[in-house]
């Protein structure tokens, strides 16, 4: 945190002026950051008064408002309202607004969207019901609930998070689909759409200590009820913080930034 600054503003030339000791040079940045959206400087310069280095700063044109990156969660993000370097709006693709987190960690993609494990996919829907048109001792043979990844369908064309009910196209290409799977038409069928969720398990916790002293723990054993516990707990702050999901590599790799 800078404490000592000063901002000198003229006609052709705007300077931020720092005066503390020993700041980091991320913090000046950050300030000077601030300073340029918030002011709608086309320049600003930084005169760091202990060492009288004069440095260029951020242009106008790195505005952050309406910035597009990609979160480590795969969705596409956008800055919709920017306050200071630490705190920012985002709006993901889908809609989903997460309002006061930072600058710093939109940048790296460290921002989750809670609603992404809500998202349907398509092991979560099954056409069921089949009214086969067959003899009976033909229909003994059929089944009565088919998984949509079991069927010919080019599934790319369509949103299972949209209302499939309504789709004509795709009603139509599972209704050929069947038919063409099993040799026999049919009178009807009905769309079984759950919601899907992977099993996890905690199997670490890392303790923070100081600055540059952690711990890890693992190898203890949760019942159901402890997970279910813990999970509860962190389900309340899933619109804080950041996660990552990726192999051992991934998680280990961004631990260590």
């Amino acid at each position: 945190m800078i404490k000592n600054w000063e901002l000198k503003i003229k006609e052709n030339k705007s300077t931020l002026i720092i005066n503390d000791w020993g700041v980091k040079s991320d913090d000046i940045i950050d300030l000077a950051r601030h300073l340029v959206i918030k002011f709608h400087f086309d320049r600003l310069y930084i005169n760091y008064e202990n060492t009288g280095k004069i440095i260029h700063c951020a242009l106008k044109d790195n505005d952050p408002i309406n910035k597009c990156l990609t979160m480590n969660c795969g969705m596409k993000a956008s800055i919709i309202k920017y306050r200071s370097h630490n705190d920012i709006d985002i709006q993901f693709e889908d809609g989903t607004i997460i309002k006061h987190r930072d600058f710093r960690d939109f940048c790296k993609g460290k921002i989750a969207n809670p609603n992404l494990s809500k998202r349907k996919s398509w092991e979560d829907v099954r056409i069921t019901n089949i009214q086969w048109d067959a003899s009976d001792d033909v229909m003994a043979g059929l089944p009565d609930k088919v998984n949509a990844l079991d069927l010919n369908i080019n599934l790319s064309q369509y949103d299972t998070n949209e209302d499939l009910d309504y789709n004509e196209d795709f009603l139509y290409g599972v209704s050929e689909a069947l038919s063409e799977k099993y040799g026999f038409c049919h009178d009807g069928f009905e769309l079984e759409i759950s919601m899907g969720k992977m099993e996890s398990k905690i199997v670490g916790i890392i303790n923070q200590f100081g600055e540059n002293d952690f711990s890890y723990w693992t190898g203890f054993c949760l019942n159901d009820e402890e997970q279910k516990q813990i999970e509860e707990i962190l389900h309340r702050h899933d619109t804080e913080g950041c996660s990552i999901r990726g192999t051992r590599s991934d998680i280990s790799n961004e631990i260590k930034e």
